[in-house]
């Protein structure tokens, strides 16, 4: 029994693997279609490539074709809108929370459990919201209130 999802039946094992062996060296996100905070996937594998964290094998890798560029905005340049948009409108489209909780070293990585206020927690429940998990280097964030 195959574990690919449901809603990408176009994709077979056989076209996984193919797709790895061409990609392999390659984190497959930077050269697909989907979205990584939407993508539908049920099967992924890391590599030990670009930091560790590149994804070499997706059940639902779809490569790009030609200039196609996935989506009419990247993610950071939509948040940057929503975050804009939040603060002429009075909404609150998007949520930040740093208030990290707790972290666990696993087999397949880490576990990270963050906390959030209660809005949030009621949005993620009704499924009005989506947890994106962003690390940044802080060291790098700073140096840019100083240009």
């Amino acid at each position: 029994m195959s574990n690919l999802p449901k809603n990408v039946p176009h994709l077979t094992e056989e076209k996984i693997r193919e797709n790895r062996e061409k990609y392999l060296k390659r984190h497959l996100c930077e050269s697909c279609q989907l979205e990584f905070p939407t993508c539908p996937s049920r099967k992924i594998e890391f590599g030990t490539g670009v930091g560790n964290d590149n994804v070499i094998e997706c059940d639902a890798f779809q490569a790009n074709q030609g200039n196609k560029v996935r989506g009419k905005m990247r993610i950071f340049e939509k948040l940057d809108k929503m975050n804009l948009q939040d603060e002429t409108n009075g909404t609150r489209t998007v949520a930040v929370s740093n208030a990290l909780v707790k972290m666990e070293k696993v087999k397949a990585g880490s576990h990270i459990t963050i906390g959030c206020d209660y809005q949030s927690m009621l949005d993620l429940l009704d499924n009005k919201a989506r947890v994106f998990l962003c690390i940044v280097n802080y060291d790098e964030y700073k140096k840019l209130d100083d240009k």
